[in-house]
């Protein structure tokens, strides 16, 4: 729900605020209208739960087709790498973004189609559930291109945590006594709230830390250029999947 307060609008409009797009030229003011997350596999039973005033946080918008490269590893991913700077030459990609593979899909797909392999193998049939998080009430026409003002919307972060501590964390500490374990749980209320009330000053000293990085950034990036600590998606080694047993009962 965090994700949906005020701060992350501001650290979103801070961020991307005046920043032009490399293929479009065109500038971008940071209005934040629309969140998008998936579920990590199959049926999400968090995502659809979550609601703020009388509304779902979430709305779940439909599935994807169950498609990716995860299933690519364990060595077999280095080795289709291997044979696509061998013998491919990288495509689906725009001069402004650089030189180079542009992501593990780019080079899957090529060097199945190179081995004469169907592209139906980039489908594991593992399907996640599509959410997306309206940041306005006019979000959607807002998208569609129907209004041009994004009416304000969301709650803040303490906001949130508030409606989180009454909803969920409280009563399910009672429900499972854990509370009465908590080394914590015998902390004054006016602590409690003394502690809330400071999540502002923190918000705002992270912002403020955010804009610095932002000013910084093409300095930072030549810093680690020049270290030789920057490198594309592709060209960083598939994590191995690991073998796992769990029992329950």
């Amino acid at each position: 729900m965090l994700a949906t307060s005020t701060e992350v609008q501001r650290a979103f409009a801070l961020k991307y605020g005046g920043q032009h797009g490399r293929i479009s030229r065109r500038s971008f003011d940071g209005r934040l209208a629309l969140l998008t997350t998936t579920s990590a596999l199959g049926r999400s039973s968090l995502y659809n739960r979550l609601s703020y005033g009388g509304r779902r946080v979430y709305e779940r918008v439909g599935s994807t087709s169950g498609s990716g490269e995860f299933h690519f590893s364990n060595g077999l991913y280095a080795d289709l790498s291997a044979y696509a700077q061998e013998y491919c030459v990288p495509s689906a990609k725009h001069t402004a973004w650089g030189n180079g593979w542009r992501n593990r899909r780019e080079v899957v797909r090529r060097v199945l189609g190179d081995l004469g392999l169907s592209q139906d193998l980039l489908y594991h049939g593992v399907e996640r559930e599509v959410f997306v998080a309206p940041m306005a009430g006019n979000a959607r026409e807002f998208l569609r291109g129907e209004q041009e003002r994004l009416e304000p919307g969301g709650a803040s972060a303490q906001e949130l945590f508030e409606h989180f501590r009454s909803r969920w964390l409280l009563p399910r500490a009672q429900r499972t006594g854990s509370c009465r374990d908590h080394p914590f749980a015998d902390l004054p209320a006016a602590l409690v709230e003394d502690v809330l009330r400071e999540t502002t000053a923190v918000a705002d000293a992270l912002l403020g830390d955010f804009q610095t990085m932002q000013q910084d950034r093409p300095r930072l990036r030549r810093d680690l250029a020049t270290a030789g600590m920057l490198m594309r998606e592709p060209e960083l080694p598939f994590p191995e999947l690991p073998t796992t047993c769990g029992l329950d009962g």
